[in-house]
């Protein structure tokens, strides 16, 4: 039997779910920025956590974002993975963090099961 695990982030550093150890999670993630500074941005997703597969701070998704002059229309990109697969292969639990990297606001994502 499979368990639903779904959950979202919003701020940076936000844990979007948590995977016990000993356990592996299947599914989606997607992560959408919005910045209204100029400059480039690379809001990520990362796993986090002592004994991680794949390894801890590695990026599952990541999005670039362009802000053009202060003032104008803000910018907003987004991207999603699909079939991801994460292990928390240890005695300790493992997380899917967000992480603004310079933008303004973002908004990650997850959705699947446990294997």
């Amino acid at each position: 039997m499979s368990f639903y695990l779904s959950g979202k982030a919003t701020t940076d550093g936000g844990t979007i779910i948590t995977v016990p150890a000993g356990s592996s999670w299947r599914g989606s993630v997607a992560i959408s920025q919005l910045t209204n500074t100029a400059g480039t941005f690379y809001p990520d997703i990362t796993v986090q956590g002592t004994s991680a597969d794949p390894t801890s701070g590695s990026a599952i998704v990541s999005v670039v974002g362009f802000g053009a002059v202060v003032g104008l229309v803000p910018m907003a990109n987004s991207v999603s993975m699909s079939d991801v697969i994460i292990s928390a292969e240890g005695a300790n639990a493992i997380t899917l963090q967000l992480n603004f990297h310079g933008c303004t606001a973002a908004v990650g994502t997850a959705a699947g099961y446990f294997q």
